[in-house]
C-alpha cells in the first residue's frame, strides 16, 4: 500500500471531551498501526503540525496524522539535527527516559521532567512501525529503563511496539485504563476518570525510579 491517501483526525484521544465515548480515539493507533506501509504523526505545537503536513503530502505513502482539539502548546525550540523526534531534556546520568507521542503525553512529560531530576525526555513526531524500527540506534542508545507515555490504551500503543522492538529494555507504559469514561466532562476530566493526568505519571514515574 503506497497511496498517498492522508488522514487526519482531529479528536485524537479523548479530546473529545463532553462528546463522549462515540468521539473518543484512544484504539486508533493499535488499529493503524497494522497497516503496512502507513506512517504515523502525532504532532506537538503548530511548527509541528506545519511539519507533519508538509510530510504527509510531499510523499508518496499513506499517512495518518493525530491531533487534538483546541489545547495550544508552545513549539519546541528548534534542534539541528530534528528528524522527527526531539530531545526536551537529556543527562548523561538519567536513569529513566520518557517517551512521549502527542499533545497531551508531551506536555505532561515536559512539566515531569522539570519537577524529577535524572530524567530524560524523548518526544517523537512519527510513531508508525517502520520509523521505529528505523530509530533502533537511538533508542538502544538511551536509559535502560523507558516509559512510553501516549493517550492510548496499552493494548497496540508505542510501549507495547516498544518492548516487543527492545527486549532487553525494561519498558513501561503510561497509558489510559480500560474504563469507559460514562459521564461527560472536559477532556481533562476524562483523562483523569481514566487515570492519564500530569500528578499520576509523576507519581509513576518516581514509583519507577525507586524500584517499584
Amino acid at each position: 500500500m503506497k497511496a498517498n491517501i492522508v488522514a487526519a483526525s482531529c479528536y485524537g484521544g479523548a479530546a473529545g471531551g463532553w462528546f463522549g465515548t462515540t468521539h473518543h480515539c484512544l484504539e486508533d493507533l493499535a488499529l493503524i498501526r497494522v497497516i503496512p506501509n502507513i506512517k504515523i504523526i502525532c504532532p506537538y505545537g503548530e511548527r509541528e503540525t506545519r511539519l507533519a503536513i508538509d510530510q504527509a503530502i510531499n510523499t508518496n505513502s499513506p499517512y495518518y496524522i493525530r491531533l487534538g482539539r483546541n489545547n495550544d502548546y508552545e513549539d519546541f525550540p528548534i534542534q539541528e539535527d530534528h528528524d522527527y523526534y526531539s530531545w526536551y531534556t537529556r543527562g548523561k546520568h538519567d536513569t529513566v527516559c520518557l517517551i512521549s507521542s502527542g499533545e497531551v503525553a508531551t506536555d505532561f512529560c515536559i512539566k515531569v521532567t522539570q519537577n524529577i531530576s535524572g530524567v530524560s525526555h524523548l518526544h517523537l513526531l512519527n510513531s508508525d512501525l517502520n520509523f521505529l524500527n528505523q530509530k533502533l540506534l537511538l533508542f538502544n542508545s538511551i536509559s535502560e529503563t523507558i516509559i512510553a507515555v501516549e493517550e492510548h490504551r496499552l493494548l497496540g500503543s508505542l510501549a507495547s511496539v516498544l518492548a516487543t522492538l527492545l527486549p532487553n529494555k525494561k519498558v513501561y507504559g503510561y497509558t489510559v485504563d480500560d474504563k469507559w469514561p460514562i459521564y461527560g466532562g472536559s477532556h481533562y476530566e476524562v483523562l483523569d476518570y481514566l487515570n492519564f493526568s500530569k500528578d499520576s505519571l509523576e507519581a509513576f514515574v518516581k514509583s519507577i525510579k525507586q524500584g517499584g
